[in-house]
């Protein structure tokens, strides 16, 4: 009886847990961009579009075409004080004809707040890249 009671509480658990993690993922929806300069020196666009558990990334040059894109699976989760979102079946590629597929996970940390989604890259394992903060700004559906 104790067993199926220590089952039921940490089943509810789970539940309540994988909840709490769509609820962190329905928040972050939507279109999100910064501007910022890349290592070259290049003025360039950075998007976010998040839908539902899928997430499409663009790097964007200063004319506006497309230098780079990635989609994924997105799983938002609490991390103790943290947020964080995990990436996963990511494809990659200079455009959506030459995507390839990358066998690698990849998790952030963010914040998020009204209209500013603060977005910790590269501090989930050593990198070829230092760790970045980039500061994205909703876009409004009207774009």
């Amino acid at each position: 009886m104790m067993r199926a009671i220590l089952t039921l509480i940490t089943a509810s658990a789970l539940t309540l847990a994988a909840h709490a993690a769509d609820g962190e993922l329905a928040k972050i929806q939507g279109k999100w961009e910064t501007k910022r300069t890349n290592e070259d020196g290049q003025k360039v666009t950075q998007t976010l579009e998040l839908k539902e558990n899928k997430m499409t990334f663009k790097i964007l040059d200063s004319s506006g075409s497309v230098q780079f894109v990635a989609l994924a699976d997105v799983k938002a989760q609490q991390s103790g004080a943290f947020k964080t979102f995990t990436i996963s079946n990511i494809k990659a590629g200079r455009d959506d004809d030459s995507l390839e597929g990358a066998d690698e996970e990849r998790a952030y940390v963010y914040m998020l707040s009204s209209d500013t989604l603060t977005i910790v890259s590269n501090i989930d394992e050593e990198r070829e890249r230092p760790p970045t903060i980039d500061v994205y700004k909703k876009v409004s559906s009207s774009k």
